[in-house]
């Protein structure tokens, strides 16, 4: 027992510069993303959309599925974000324009998304992925 808190306690005193040297790569990096399997990862909304009961796909982007360090930062979304489709044996990939999204990611916590249907989203056996495409303010 003494040796493992030995360990957390040099974990705790060391750890400072880890965050920093983290922090400092995340500003410099630049192209970070997100992929998001529709049918997966918003599966109530997906079956929804997919039996008729919503016209539109609707989605809320919370912030807390962007990495844990920049949870406190400000994120820059890219524009625009990017929907692709399989099927047929080919990729369909639809921009969604950021005006799309209606909230604030940063002041309230997440961003709703209203994705209309069109060929690019139909529902059917197709997989549609989401991607989101951010960088974290300076």
């Amino acid at each position: 027992m003494i040796c493992t808190f030995a360990t957390r306690r040099v974990w705790a005193w060391n750890r400072a510069p880890v965050v920093q040297a983290l922090d400092d790569r995340l500003e410099q990096q630049g192209n970070l993303a997100l992929i998001f399997s529709l049918r997966h990862d918003f599966s109530t909304e997906w079956s929804a959309f997919v039996n008729a009961v919503a016209a539109n796909l609707s989605i809320r982007l919370r912030k807390d599925f962007f990495l844990y360090l920049v949870q406190s930062r400000t994120l820059v979304l890219a524009d625009p974000l990017e929907l692709y489709a399989s099927g047929d044996n080919c990729l369909v990939e639809r921009p969604v324009a950021l005006q799309a999204l209606t909230g604030d990611l940063d002041e309230d916590g997440f961003d709703d998304l209203s994705i209309p249907a069109d060929k690019a989203v139909t529902p059917g056996p197709s997989t549609v992925f989401l991607i989101v495409r951010y960088a974290v303010e300076k």
